[in-house]
């Protein structure tokens, strides 16, 4: 069963058995970091629809060693590649989870290492990735010459929304480190250039959909009939 009634009145368990009422500070990180994989996921989803009519649309990888290709060369970003990125990033948004949910002054040696960050991916591999993958997208972009309102299609819009959920999950974090309750700093590192990513892969997926990107126009001033008419 799903269900086990053990949150009936409010508090829930972090990973080192810890009941918490739901609404402390690390239950409020866990839940950003929840709601920004389900942003994704729902951001990917539009975009598989977007790249259905595009030759490139084999989205099917077909064995490990094909997705570990995908994800670790410098060739250009393709659709298929492209979702095979965001479904990375969510599996890499779990082990944050995980991290986040192991306290570091209560949790256990063995615990802590089971979910510790830096033993699974020691060399920061993963931010790496982020880095390589926004340079490969942002080769193809037009330069970035004004600020952008959040938009471009569908997908665009949603990896929009993603980036910003990202930067609440960050602040949460960040609170829980301010006050001794975590001290995985890779995992901030990451958090804190999947937003940056997150905000590049909007464009590209704008540009990749043929949706144009509305800028912020800082000179105008516009102004409703009524407050016209009142100024006769």
């Amino acid at each position: 069963r799903v269900y086990t009634k053990t949150g009936d009145q409010g508090t829930t368990s972090l990973y080192d058995g810890t009941r918490l009422p739901k609404d402390s500070d690390y239950f409020q990180a866990l839940g950003d970091l929840d709601e920004l994989n389900c942003a994704i996921g729902l951001a990917r989803e539009f975009a598989k629809k977007s790249f259905a009519s595009m030759p490139e649309s084999s989205f099917v990888v077909q064995n490990a060693e094909a997705l570990e290709e995908a994800l670790a060369d410098d060739r250009a970003v393709t659709p298929a590649s492209f979702l095979d990125q965001l479904a990375e990033i969510q599996q890499l948004l779990f082990d944050a989870g995980a991290a986040v949910a192991t306290p570091p002054t209560t949790t256990n040696e063995g615990k802590r290492e089971k979910t510790a960050w830096d033993k699974k991916y020691g060399d920061g591999w993963p931010t790496l990735l982020l880095e390589r993958w926004m340079n490969s997208m942002d080769s193809e972009l037009p330069p970035l010459r004004n600020f952008i309102l959040p938009s471009g299609g569908f997908a665009g819009a949603h990896i929009h929304m993603a980036r910003a959920i990202c930067r609440r999950a960050e602040r949460s974090i960040v609170a829980l480190k301010q006050m001794g309750l975590f001290d995985q700093d890779h995992v901030l590192i990451f958090i804190n250039r999947l937003s940056d990513y997150l905000f590049v892969s909007s464009r590209w997926m704008s540009h990749k959909s043929g949706e144009p990107e509305v800028q912020w126009d800082i000179a105008r001033v516009t102004r409703p009939r009524w407050a016209l008419e009142d100024k006769k």
